[in-house]
C-alpha cells in the first residue's frame, strides 16, 4: 500500500468491503475516492488523519449509519454522496465543509436537518429525496448559492416563509410531500426535472496507466475481489 500513497484517484466501488483501510484514509494526495456499492457500516478511523486534499467522496449504496466527526477536516471537499445508506440524520459536522457544492443524502432515514446548514455558503445542489423530513429549517434560506433542491418523497407540509424567494434557486423537486400549498408556478417545470447523477460511470475492466509517473495514476479496482 505504501507504493500507492501518491494516488490522486482511487476507485474501490462495487466490491464487498466492510471497512476502509486506514492506509487509504492516510493518503495525503488523494483527491477523489469512490467506495460506493460495498458493505461499509462505518468510516471512522480515530488513528487516521483524513486527507485534506480530498475533493470528491462517493460512498452511496452502503450500510453507513453515521458520518464520523473527523470527516469535518475535509476542508477541500466539494462533492459528497452518501445516498442509499442508513443515516438517521445529516451529519452534525456537515457545516465544516465550507467548500462543498454538491450533497446527496437521498434514500436514507433522515428526519431533520442540522441548524448550521446555513454555513454552507458554497452549496449549489442538495438532494434530500426519499427520507423522513418533516420541516425545512428557516436557516436554509441563507444558503445563497443553492440552485437545485430535491426534497421529493418526504413528509414536508410547508416551506419556510420567503423560501421561494431565494434568488438562485432554479430547480425545486417536492413531489410526494403532503404540502398544504402548491409550489409556485415558476418551479412547476423544475419539479419534473430529474436531478442528474454526477457520479462518474465506472468501467470495471479499465486498466490503470503505466506507473511511469505515480502522481498521475488513476487507480481503479472496481468490481475486483482482492481481499
Amino acid at each position: 500500500m505504501y507504493q500507492l500513497m501518491s494516488l490522486i484517484v482511487l476507485d474501490l466501488s462495487h466490491n464487498v468491503l466492510e471497512d476502509v483501510d486506514a492506509e487509504i484514509l492516510n493518503m495525503k494526495k488523494l483527491e477523489i475516492l469512490r467506495i460506493n456499492n460495498n458493505k461499509l457500516k462505518k468510516l471512522d478511523c480515530p488513528e487516521c488523519e483524513v486527507p485534506s486534499s480530498l475533493r470528491e467522496l462517493y460512498a452511496s449504496a452502503n450500510s453507513l449509519t453515521q458520518f464520523p466527526e473527523e470527516m469535518g477536516g475535509l476542508v477541500q471537499l466539494n462533492k459528497l454522496d452518501l445516498s442509499r445508506n442508513k443515516l438517521n440524520e445529516v451529519p452534525k459536522g456537515i457545516h465544516k465543509l465550507r467548500k462543498v457544492t454538491y450533497l446527496n443524502f437521498a434514500y436514507n432515514k433522515v428526519n431533520a436537518l442540522p441548524k448550521k446548514m446555513d454555513r454552507l455558503k458554497s452549496l449549489q445542489e442538495l438532494d434530500l429525496s426519499n427520507n423522513n423530513i418533516k420541516d425545512i429549517p428557516q436557516v436554509m434560506k441563507k444558503c445563497k448559492n443553492l440552485s437545485t433542491l430535491d426534497v421529493s418523497g418526504n413528509a414536508i407540509k410547508q416551506f419556510p416563509q420567503g423560501f421561494y424567494k431565494m434568488r438562485k434557486l432554479r430547480v425545486l423537486r417536492a413531489e410526494g410531500n403532503p404540502l398544504a400549498q402548491a409550489v409556485p408556478q415558476r418551479f412547476s417545470a423544475s419539479t419534473q426535472t430529474a436531478v442528474v447523477d454526477e457520479t462518474p460511470q465506472v468501467r470495471s475492466r479499465e486498466k490503470p496507466p503505466r506507473p511511469a509517473d505515480v502522481s498521475k495514476i488513476n487507480w481503479i479496482l472496481s468490481g475486483s475481489r482482492f481481499f
